[in-house]
This record gives C-alpha cells, sequence and structure tokens, in this order.
C-alpha cells in the first residue's frame, strides 16, 4: 500500500558586564554570539543562570534606580526579570556574585514579549508551585491544551546542528542585462551548477548523525532559472540573507525556489490497520489501546488515522453547508471518506495492549464517531536531515503588470513571472534559518507533504507580488506539514501570513512572530485542522487572528481549525470559535494595548459564512479584543508563563538544554577581570559612561584598548552585517575633499582589532588627510579567508559610498596596515576591481580600487609552496598561513594541498598583480638573509617575491629597510608623495 503524503524568546549568553547599544529603537546584542537577536524597548527581559548553591546574585543596570537581588536555588539555578528602556544611550547591565571568584556558566538573558501589567494565572494551563506547568482538563472525557513543544527540528530536544562546508562556489562571471520589464537583470545560470553539487554531497556516505556536508554560496548574486533540490543529509548555506550576503535570484514562473526534501517522496504502509479499541481518547493523549500489540515494537513508524463518520459529519454541522447560501454553486458538504485525518508517530513504549507515542495527538478519537486505526508505516523514502541556512531568495517578476489596492495605491501583481513559493520543507527533521524570500506569489516558507520536526526561524518574507486575493500571500504555510515550529519570523504586506492549510493535523506552532500590514487573518484556513499554537504573535497596522466556521466561504471551509490556542499574543481582533464537538478553541492573554472598542468584521464574517447570525451558536463581542463563542480568558492582560511553548520546553528538556536549543550558549568566568568588560567594539562608549575599564573582550579574547591620541570624528560605524564589520573614522579639516589613509589592522587575521591601534599621527591630519581605521571578520571559529579580504573591500566600498558626506576624495585613498592588514591592503591594490554595477545594493556598485598602497611587514603571498621554497618553516608554520583556509596544522596544508590550493592562491596578493596596478610602498625590519629562522611570516624576503614579479611587468613597488623608529616616516613620505602627485577631481 502505498500512501500519497499530501520574537518572542531569544536566548544570549552573557558576561558579567555588558553594554547594549540602541539602534533606530531597538536595543542590539552583540553580534558575537548571534548577529540575528534583537531586544525591543519597553520589553521585559529575563536574566538566567547558574551558580553556586544558594549564592546571592546582584543585578545592577544603568537605567534602574537600584540593584535587583535574587538567590540561585539550591542546585545553582536563579532567574530574575526586568524591564528595557527606550533610551538612546548605552546600557550597562552588571551581574555581581556574593563571591568574588564566582564561576558562572552559560547566563543567558532573555526576551520574553512587551512589558505590561503583571501576569494572572489561566485555569486551564499554568506554572504550579514549583514552575513547572499543571494542566487541567477543559471537558469532562479528560481533553486538555497540547504540549506543542514537540515541535521543531529534532522535538526541539537538540539546537540545529553547523554542519562543516566540504563544497564551495562562487558567483558566476559574466554580464547581467535587462530583460524588457522584469524586475531584476538576467545573468548566467547557476542552477545547473548548484544542483550538481548538491547532487555532488547528496551521493556522499552520511556520518553517524546522518549528514553529509553543507555546500557553500559565497556571497554575492546567482541567477538560478528552475528550482534547486536538496536531499538526505545536505545543507545549503549562503554568507547572509541582507543584500550584502548570497542573493539567488530565481526565474521559476510559478514554480519553487528551494525544495528541502523531496515532496513527491511517499510513506509506505507495511502492515494492515489495526483498528484502536479505545472508547475515547482525549486530545493530548500520547496512548492508544489495541486488541493485539503483538506486531508493534518500540521504535516502530504508524501511521494513526481518526477515520471519521457521517455522524461527525453531521454533529459539525458540516453536511449543511449548503443550505447557508444556496445559490452559491461553489460550496460542497463535507463526506466523511473525504476526512480520514492522518497523524504520523513512533511507538516509544508497548506495555500490555497499550502504545505509547512520541508525540501527543491533537484532537480527539471517539468511537461515536468512527473511531480509528493504527498501521505500521516506513518513512525510508522521505528526506531528512537537511536544511537551507542565510540565502536571499528573490523572485523574478514583470514590473509592469500592477494592480491597485483598496485605498487606491498601486501595487506590483504579477503572478505568472515569478516564483509561487520561495522553500518548500518536505523533509523529516530539516530546517530553514536566517532566510529572507521576496516577491513570491503564495509562500516565502511552506511545509509541505512529509515535512516533520522542522524548525523555521529568523526568516522573513518582504514584497510579496501578486494581486491581493483569495489563494495568495500565505507568507509562512505549514500546508501538510506537522511538528513544525515557526520561530521568530516576520512578514509584510500579507493576507495570511502564519497559516495553517486543509486537515493538516498538529501540533504546530507559531512563536515570537510578526507581521506588518496584514490584510486578512492569521488562522487555520480551511477544514479542520488541529493542534495549532498561536504564541506571543503580533500582528501590526492590521490583521486578526482566528479560529472560525468558515461556513461557505471558498467552496465549503467550514470548521477551519479546532484546538487551537492563541496565547499573550496581539491583533486588532482574535476570534474564536467554539465547536460542536470535544475540540475548542482558544484565546488566553493579550499582550496588545487596551482600547475602548476592537473591529468585529472578523466575528460578523464568521457568524454570517456559518449560518449562525441570528442563532444562539452566534459567536459574540463583549467589548474585548479576544472575542467569540470559544474559550477565552484574561483579554485585558497577559498570563504566565509569558511563553507557552518555552515553558513546555522548559518542563521538557530542562533549563539548560532549552538554553542551548535557542541559541549558542557561552561559558562566562565572573570575577576574574572584575574591571573588564565584554562589548562589541565599544570601549569608548564604556568609558563615556565613567567606566574605568581599560580592556574589552572581542571574540573571547582580552584585549587592551589603547587610548587614541585623538578622538575619532565618528566611531563604530557599521559598514556590514557582521559583529566586526566597524569602522572608525578621523575627518581633517578641510574646504575642498580630503585623500584618505584606509588603515586595516594586522593579526594573522585570527587576531587584533582598531582598539589596540593607535590611530592617525597628526602629521596626517595636519596635512588635510582624513584616516580610517577598521574592524572586520577574523578567520578563525569557523570562518575562513576569503571573509577577512571581503569584509575590507566591503568597508573600502562603504567609505567611498560617504565621499561627499564626509568631505573625502573618492579617488585618493591608499590603504595601509602592519603584516596581515598589510596582505590585506596588497590584496585589494592588486585585485581587479569588485564594483557590482548590478547590485541592487548601491555599496557594492562602489569601486575598491586603490590610489596606492603603503604597508609594513606584509606577506605578499599565502601559498606555502612559494614561501617554503623562499623562505621556510618558520613563515610556513605560522598560523596565519594554514588556519586562515582551514588547514589544521601545516602538514595538513601540504598533504592536502588542493582541498586549499584555490583559496591560498586566491587570497595572495601575488596572484592579483597585473600591469595597471597603484604603487605599492613595502617596508620590512628584518632583512631576508638566509637562513630565516626567526620571525619567516615578517621578513623582507615577502617583499622580494612580489617585487619581481611588479619590476616583470612594470609595476612600481618600492621595499625599503626600516628601523621601527623610522619606518613610520618614511612611510608617511611616501603617502604624502603619491597624494600630491595626484589632482582631486
Amino acid at each position: 500500500m502505498m500512501i500519497k503524503r499530501g520574537p518572542f524568546l531569544l536566548v544570549i549568553a552573557l558576561s558579567i558586564l555588558i553594554n547594549l547599544q540602541s539602534v533606530q529603537g531597538q536595543i542590539k546584542l552583540p553580534a558575537i554570539f548571534s548577529s540575528h537577536m534583537t531586544f525591543h524597548p519597553n520589553s521585559e527581559v529575563m536574566l538566567w543562570g547558574w551558580a553556586d548553591a544558594m549564592e546571592k546574585i546582584t543585578i545592577e543596570t544603568s537605567w534602574l534606580g537600584k540593584p535587583l537581588d535574587t538567590h540561585a536555588d539550591s542546585s545553582g539555578n536563579w532567574r530574575i526579570s526586568l524591564q528595557t528602556t527606550d533610551s538612546n544611550k548605552p546600557q550597562i547591565i552588571n551581574i555581581k556574585g556574593e563571591k568574588s571568584s564566582i564561576l558562572l556558566e552559560n547566563v543567558y538573558f532573555i526576551e520574553m514579549g512587551p512589558a505590561s501589567k503583571k501576569a494572572s494565572n489561566s485555569t486551564l494551563v499554568y506554572p504550579g508551585e514549583d514552575g513547572s506547568l499543571v494542566y487541567k482538563p477543559y471537558t469532562e472525557n479528560g481533553d486538555k491544551i497540547l504540549d506543542f513543544s514537540y515541535c521543531g527540528y529534532q522535538r526541539s530536544e537538540t539546537p540545529i546542528p553547523d554542519i562543516p562546508v566540504v563544497a564551495q562556489l562562487k558567483p558566476p562571471s559574466g554580464k547581467a542585462t535587462e530583460v524588457g520589464t522584469m524586475a531584476y537583470l538576467s545573468g548566467p545560470d547557476s542552477q545547473e551548477k548548484i544542483q550538481s553539487a548538491l547532487d555532488s554531497i547528496a551521493s556522499l556516505p552520511p556520518n553517524v548523525d546522518g549528514f553529509r556536508g553543507t555546500l557553500l554560496l559565497t556571497k554575492g548574486t546567482y541567477y538560478v532559472n528552475g528550482s534547486l533540490l536538496i536531499r538526505s543529509g545536505v545543507v545549503l548555506r549562503g554568507e547572509g540573507d541582507g543584500p550584502l550576503g548570497t542573493t539567488l535570484i530565481f526565474k521559476n514562473p510559478k514554480g519553487t525556489g528551494i525544495y528541502v526534501g523531496d515532496s513527491e517522496a511517499e510513506i509506505v504502509s507495511i502492515g494492515d490497520p489495526t483498528k484502536i479499541t479505545d472508547t475515547y481518547i482525549p486530545a493530548a493523549s500520547m496512548n492508544v489501546s489495541v486488541k493485539d500489540p503483538s506486531t508493534f515494537r518500540k521504535g516502530d513508524h504508524v501511521l494513526i488515522t481518526k477515520t471519521t463518520n457521517d455522524e461527525w459529519i453531521k454533529d459539525l454541522g458540516m453536511d449543511r453547508i449548503t443550505e447557508i447560501r444556496p445559490n452559491n454553486k461553489r460550496v460542497k458538504n463535507w463526506k466523511a471518506n473525504s476526512f480520514q485525518l492522518e497523524h504520523v508517530r513512533q511507538i516509544t513504549d508497548v506495555k500490555g495492549n497499550r502504545l505509547t507515542l512520541d508525540v501527543p495527538l491533537p484532537q480527539s478519537i471517539a468511537t461515536e464517531h468512527g473511531g480509528g486505526t493504527i498501521e505500521k508505516i516506513s518513512i525510508d523514502e522521505i528526506d531528512s536531515f537537511c536544511g537551507v541556512e542565510s540565502l536571499r531568495i528573490v523572485s523574478n517578476y514583470d514590473s509592469s503588470i500592477k494592480a491597485v489596492d483598496k485605498e487606491n495605491k498601486e501595487y506590483f501583481s504579477d503572478e505568472k513571472s515569478n516564483l509561487n513559493c520561495g522553500i518548500d520543507l518536505a523533509s523529516v527533521n530539516g530546517w530553514v534559518q536566517n532566510c529572507t524570500v521576496k516577491h513570491v506569489r503564495l509562500a516565502a516558507v511552506r511545509a509541505s507533504n512529509n515535512a516533520r520536526f522542522c524548525t523555521v526561524r529568523d526568516c522573513k518574507s518582504l514584497q510579496p507580488v501578486s494581486p491581493i486575493k483569495g489563494g495568495r500571500r500565505y507568507s509562512f504555510l505549514t500546508n501538510g506539514g506537522s511538528q513544525i515550529l515557526f520561530y521568530n519570523c516576520y512578514a509584510e504586506k500579507g493576507r495570511h501570513d502564519f497559516v495553517v492549510g486543509s486537515r493538516v493535523s498538529g501540533p504546530n506552532a507559531f512563536v515570537n512572530c510578526t507581521a506588518i500590514n496584514s490584510t486578512s487573518i492569521s488562522e487555520p484556513h480551511h477544514r479542520w485542522s488541529t493542534g495549532i499554537l498561536y504564541d506571543n504573535i503580533t500582528l501590526k497596522k492590521g490583521g486578526t487572528l482566528a479560529a472560525l466556521n468558515r461556513g461557505d466561504s471558498g467552496s465549503g471551509h467550514g470548521w477551519a481549525g479546532a484546538n487551537v490556542v492563541f496565547w499573550n499574543s496581539n491583533a486588532e481582533a482574535v476570534v474564536v470559535m467554539d465547536p460542536p464537538t470535544s475540540e475548542q478553541n482558544f484565546a488566553i492573554g493579550y499582550s496588545g494595548e487596551i482600547h475602548d472598542s476592537y473591529p468585529t468584521d472578523r466575528l460578523e464574517y464568521a457568524n454570517a459564512r456559518s449560518g449562525y447570525l441570528g442563532t444562539p451558536n452566534a459567536a459574540v463581542y463583549k467589548g474585548f479584543v479576544l472575542m467569540g463563542s470559544g474559550y477565552i480568558e484574561h483579554p485585558d492582560r497577559r498570563v504566565a508563563p509569558r511563553s507557552l511553548f518555552i515553558q513546555q520546553l522548559e518542563d521538557r528538556i530542562g533549563s539548560k538544554r532549552l538554553a542551548r536549543v535557542m541559541s549558542i550558549p557561552g561559558k562566562i568566568r565572573i570575577g576574574k577581570k572584575p574591571k573588564k568588560i565584554e562589548t562589541k567594539d565599544q570601549a569608548f562608549s564604556a568609558k563615556n559612561e565613567s567606566i574605568s575599564q581599560d580592556s574589552i573582550m572581542l571574540e573571547g579574547k582580552w584585549i587592551t584598548v589603547r587610548k587614541k591620541k585623538f578622538e575619532p570624528t565618528l566611531r563604530d560605524i557599521s559598514y556590514g552585517p557582521f559583529e566586526r564589520n566597524k569602522l572608525d573614522f578621523w575627518k581633517a579639516e578641510s574646504k575642498t575633499p580630503t585623500p584618505l589613509v584606509f588603515y586595516i589592522h594586522g593579526g594573522g587575521w585570527g587576531g587584533g582589532s582598531k582598539e589596540s591601534n593607535n590611530g592617525p599621527y597628526l602629521s596626517l591630519l595636519k596635512k588635510g588627510i582624513s584616516y580610517v581605521s577598521i574592524n572586520y571578520r577574523l578567520a578563525r571559529n569557523g570562518n575562513v579567508l576569503p571573509c577577512s579580504l571581503h569584509d575590507a573591500a566591503r568597508a573600502l566600498q562603504f567609505v567611498r559610498s560617504k565621499a561627499k558626506e564626509w568631505n573625502i576624495d573618492p579617488d585618493r585613498i591608499i590603504a595601509s596596515g602592519g603584516s596581515a592588514g598589510g596582505c590585506s591592503s596588497l590584496w585589494l591594490a592588486c585585485h581587479d576591481d569588485m564594483a557590482n554595477l548590478n547590485s541592487e545594493d548601491p555599496i557594492e556598485r562602489e569601486s575598491t580600487r586603490l590610489l596606492a598602497a603603503a604597508v609594513i611587514s606584509a606577506q605578499t603571498t599565502i601559498d606555502p609552496w612559494i614561501i617554503q621554497q623562499r623562505i621556510g618553516n618558520s613563515a610556513t608554520s605560522h598560523s596565519m598561513i594554514w588556519k586562515s583556509v582551514g588547514a589544521t596544522s601545516p602538514k595538513d596544508l601540504f598533504e592536502n594541498w588542493e582541498n586549499y590550493k584555490d583559496l591560498s592562491v586566491e587570497c595572495s596578493p601575488l596572484t592579483h598583480l597585473s600591469k595597471n596596478d597603484p604603487p605599492l610602498y613595502l617596508s620590512y625590519t628584518s632583512i631576508s638573509k638566509k637562513p630565516i629562522t626567526k620571525d619567516g611570516i615578517h621578513n623582507a624576503e615577502f617583499g622580494n617575491i612580489l617585487k619581481e614579479a611588479a619590476d616583470s611587468i612594470g609595476v612600481n613597488c618600492k621595499i625599503e629597510i626600516k628601523s621601527k623608529e623610522t619606518r613610520q616616516k618614511e612611510l608617511e613620505k611616501f603617502m604624502f608623495r603619491i597624494f600630491n602627485k595626484s589632482k582631486i577631481k
């Protein structure tokens, strides 16, 4: 038999003292932990951690008047809540232990949602004396609110893994051209190349966890004509979902961009259906009984079917839909044979005739309504353990096709040229994270047939393109998937932003998600989908949350959903209706503002379409935002716990595992460096707050902050999406545009920072030369080159984009730096122009060419074979040569050269040297006398290697041996001479 299968809590590791910077009304945490985590103003947050048993913990903040104290319990666990502020000033949090030498591990900062009145408790599920949830039945048969925490990758019991990269592709070369009135250019097609790489990885043997490897698409633009399919054990990863990251522009009219798993795969029945013998199984149960359990074993996958009968259809009133509006010929009454409701489960235990399941059932199974069956199945054909990460998925469309909305505003409405769906999830234990999808007709992410135990988190649906009407703009949709967690997702201008399709048996959960300018309802959309959680969902500037009898809507949508829970959510209206069966729909707690009245149009719509208008079954409005005939509690305040999903997950797996699942925890040592701070390049912000620290922790290392001779004009300006994408700018006074020195710090691409740099010398500023000093991503801890080099190029483009605003001459920029910073400077000077004139990001359209490069102790190649021949082990043994390209040792680099060759060659200035390159000045303190046994990584032989090549093609390259005391002066002489020879346009 073949069966065709059709924010939110944020957890962030903190140090003893954290500096939070307000950015455009939001408080942004150090992206050293996660670049996607932000806090909102006026929000309730929780500090959560572990200390010694019974230890006193004191929390000091820069915005609260007095310290807050708490005590760890006998196990060392502690928590304390506080509220953020709107202030634009940096906000300091100081955590103190009672003992100066206390070791505090895994300290987390958690946002629980908008601050509001003191929480009340629901009568159905609430925190007990020990903090764990207590569940009370809502029917005499024992039906309860579900435990939704089983949703998500691996039942949300383990974090989404970081799968190693085994293959890497770069954006294609070639010209992109305009095609008629299409919104985006059309360039060289990368579909075949990307799919071939994905298929090659899929052919590799899996590791013990089922993974084969990651395909990395480096940042840039890829043009994809068609779809991509990801199979078991494979991950497709980009380098960011912003305009500066990895963009895939799809041309696949009415199709899907990326399939995560094959939706055409089938579940196979391997046994006959066995009748369930229970007279009544309540919702939320994890047990079923059978007469003969001998064929079932622990670990078996099974299909449980609620075999509904005509009595069930009749009790719901779904045999009379056609009577609501007799002239509506589209509508059909429900038939029981179309509502055999399936649930895929796994047996975790067999005791007697009782089978225990891995996930609770989302609805009741009653003999009077047809009972149920259970049969063994195989899911071996279904893809598993695959994901998509950090991509910007853009659908091309015809920009000439437009329509006018209800406010008489024009919008793009093409639906023949664009994608129907950005990403389609059809795997077991799959995921989509940190992805942005633009311009699709239907869904940014859809969990469809075969999707189970999947997580979609930190994703965005932007600028959908289609007519604003039925069957379109379902931003985040599960349409067959079960145990799907949508977490911290964002949508704009959708209709049904967080929506479940027909006959979907949960549980499924939408947690900490936000939609703006929604034009319709986030809901189960039609035909009895069950077990759905809407937890801390916020709809701004339009939109309703609802679980309704939609009656004769569409072709007979009827009862759209049951056992749907709206928990501490916020919308213009939250409407719930009570099904005639033992199921219920719940609206519990409200997190928005209180008003005198709320729109009731959706309530009136539901009464009319269900045929309840003017009958005792009509849903009613009682003056609150939570309205209808369903179960409603506390319509004017939030309830505890703040997040039902998070508390359920904590109860099930424990607080430490919860923290690891929801974020990337760190270990923080308290008391060892009491005068130092951990921050994101904010040393001066701390000093301006009168804190006497002289060090900061940057990417896990304490570094000294040198006092700059002159305060920068602008400090810590973001030039890109990553934590270390920051620069300082010193503006020279001048009535005309000034030349600029662009400084890149050293440290072997594995250390260093702009904070440890002295800043510009007075001689530069006095001569009217402005100065920039940058930080960049280090090639360590999972990052490899060319991340540092690409960040330097991006910073240079950013500075050029500020030329007019900062009064600098974009044609008179010299790059400078020491050691690896000097190597990066030479790489920029020798590399062809990296401007992308077709980019939608104006910064990427800026040039990366330089007037010159002036460097100190710089490497000119990282090719180990050249270095070994010319310099020897004293250079090739340095981690800059092997670790920055991902090798584990010098031996690994040489023995597995083919694995690292492309990166080593690409990231060497020598590779890119050409006759059109600008003047190069290289200063060294150590001569190239052989044998070179000491500090070979900074030896002048590197300069000789480049000069020999430069001389052969006529590039001006000067090498000088100078003492540390005189080299800066000589370097500046070279800069002044080059600047004086150039002219301002």
